[in-house]
C-alpha cells in the first residue's frame, strides 16, 4: 500500500480530531511531523537494530515533569514513520487505525506514561516493532 504525503497528513489531521477535546487542550503546544523513516542518527540514539521498525516517536518533556519555573521551551514533537506505518498495513481503513494507535500511545508519553504502563492498557503491538526481514 502506498498513500501520499499529503494524504498521510491528512490521516493524521484525522485522528488528531478523534482524540477527546479534554486531552487536546493540552496538545497545543505539540508539532506533529510525519517523516519517511527515522534517520542513521536517530536509529544510533534510540539503539535501534538493523530490522526494526519504529512507527511513532515522541520527543519533548513530558508534562509530569514540567516545574512551575516551565517556559520558553521548544514545542514538543510527535513523528510519525510513513514507511513503518504503511508496510504493517493491508488497506487504508487499517493504516487509519494504526496512525490512530500510534497517536495516542505518543500522546500517552506526553502526558508522562511510559513504555510499560503504555502497553498494558494497550493491550496490543508495540510501536516498536522487533521484526526478522529476510
Amino acid at each position: 500500500m502506498n498513500i501520499s504525503h499529503q494524504q498521510f497528513e491528512e490521516i493524521i489531521r484525522t485522528s488528531f480530531q478523534k482524540i477527546p477535546p479534554q486531552f487536546r487542550q493540552y496538545l497545543e503546544n505539540v508539532a506533529f511531523v510525519l517523516e519517511e523513516t527515522p534517520d542513521a542518527e536517530l536509529r544510533r540514539e534510540l539503539q535501534l537494530r538493523p530490522n526494526d521498525e519504529l512507527l511513532g516517536l515522541y520527543q519533548g518533556v513530558p508534562r509530569t515533569r514540567r516545574g512551575a519555573g516551565f517556559g520558553n521551551a521548544l514545542p514538543d514533537k510527535i513523528t510519525f514513520y510513513r514507511l513503518a506505518l504503511q508496510d504493517r498495513c493491508e488497506n487504508a481503513e487499517a493504516l487509519r487505525e494504526e496512525v490512530l494507535d500510534v497517536l495516542k500511545h505518543e500522546i500517552g508519553h506526553h502526558f508522562g506514561m511510559d513504555e510499560a504502563q503504555l502497553e498494558s492498557i494497550e493491550g496490543r503491538r508495540p510501536i516498536l516493532a522487533r521484526r526478522n526481514r529476510g
